[in-house]
């Protein structure tokens, strides 16, 4: 969408769609159906917008007719001169619910997708950090070491994931804090992302738009209105 503003409504008080932050004119959403939004606009590369900010109610009729909102949440028509609210409801507007798809996304790829490569790098390269400095401490004290532990450390791996973890049964010194800073950070990681990541109490998005009727008409794919 090259920067093109993607006006959103939130309604007030609610806990799947929020503003978390804002920085230099670029707003962070929160709750899980924010994190959509948030991802959204980054894979299209739109700019969040509020024009109405946050809104208790919404008309139908006002922000569709002078073209004021792109996306909401949360909507809700009432159309009082009808019992059957609903069916006037869908049968009154004509909007778009879901886009029709090609494929979904697997639910492995979308957590990969949103786990951040610089946080993930960092992560690797303090578990290689630990993992050489303990096979250093072990060298100095004249046991063998292998290549294997020195690289990558599977039980410094568990540890930094907030696993059980194997050690030695006796343990001093530098080995000491070594182990504790890899207790701190197995906790920091877990919290931090393991929350962040059910927050996504949804289904995964879905890969790509389809072209046209033949390509929604096809196996794998959910066309609603």
């Amino acid at each position: 969408m090259y920067g093109t503003p993607l006006r959103l409504s939130l309604k007030r008080h609610s806990t799947k769609s929020y503003i978390l932050k804002e920085v230099n004119g670029t707003y962070f959403l929160g709750g899980h159906v924010g994190h959509f939004f948030d991802e959204f606009a980054k894979y299209h590369n739109a700019i969040i917008e509020f024009p109405t900010g946050y809104l208790n109610a919404l008309s139908f009729d006002g922000f569709l007719d002078n073209d004021t909102l792109d996306i909401s949440q949360q909507l809700s028509v009432n159309r009082y001169e009808s019992d059957r609210a609903y069916s006037d409801c869908y049968t009154y507007l004509d909007w778009c619910i879901m886009v029709p798809t090609a494929s979904l996304i697997q639910k492995y790829m979308f957590y990969g997708i949103i786990f951040d490569i610089r946080i993930m790098g960092l992560i690797l390269a303090t578990i290689l950090l630990l993992a050489m400095v303990i096979a250093f401490t072990f060298w100095l004290e004249g046991k063998a070491t292998h290549l294997l532990d020195t690289v990558f450390n599977i039980y410094i791996f568990n540890g930094m994931l907030g696993q059980p973890y194997q050690m030695e049964p006796h343990f001093s010194g530098v080995r000491s804090i070594l182990y504790m800073l890899i207790c701190l950070g197995g906790i920091m990681i877990n919290t931090t992302y393991v929350t962040y990541l059910q927050s996504f109490n949804a289904n995964p998005p879905t890969e790509k738009p389809a072209a046209g009727y033949p390509a929604s008409s096809q196996e794998n794919s959910n066309v609603r209105r």
